[in-house]
């Protein structure tokens, strides 16, 4: 990181937050441009069941990155992909709103959900989920333009 920051070279970080805060602190963010944090899922219990752990860390990592982009001169952007049924529901996408505005966070991006990676796992023999079975579709426009604005109304402007 340092070579390339030394070298003008925009260094960016994409994380799902899930991470040792100090020692990122130390070793990365001084070279850092911007970074790129995916929030998933904001209920504790709903994300252990579908992420593998607690979101614990990952909250708290969200407002020190937050807190730390503002003084470290580093860009910061949440971002959250729509997974169908699992991310993409209003509680979780309301959740997720309110939170952004209890940190002062105004801007977020939405990641359209990307079904590419479900017939590979079928190529390589894994067995999904029951809860992951027919996830093999891309989201219409029409739930994409219904996940912005749940932000929109709320004044967080969506990329």
């Amino acid at each position: 990181c340092s070579q390339l920051a030394g070298a003008g070279v925009h260094v960016h970080m994409g994380t799902c937050g899930m991470f040792s805060y100090e020692k990122v602190k130390a070793l990365i963010l001084p070279y850092l441009s911007g970074v790129y944090m995916d929030v998933k899922i904001i209920d504790r219990e709903k994300h252990k069941r579908y992420c593998g752990v607690y979101n614990d860390v990952i909250l708290e990592n969200l407002e020190r990155l937050l807190q730390d982009s503002k003084t470290m001169g580093f860009s910061f952007m949440p971002r959250t992909p729509l997974v169908p049924g699992i991310t993409d529901t209003n509680e979780n996408l309301e959740a997720i709103a309110r939170l952004y505005l209890s940190l002062g966070i105004t801007e977020t991006e939405l990641l359209p959900y990307n079904p590419t990676w479900y017939g590979k796992n079928e190529k390589l023999g894994r067995t999904l989920a029951p809860e992951l079975k027919g996830l093999d579709r891309w989201q219409p426009p029409e739930k994409i333009t219904q996940c912005k604005t749940i932000f929109t109304q709320k004044g967080i402007r969506c990329r």
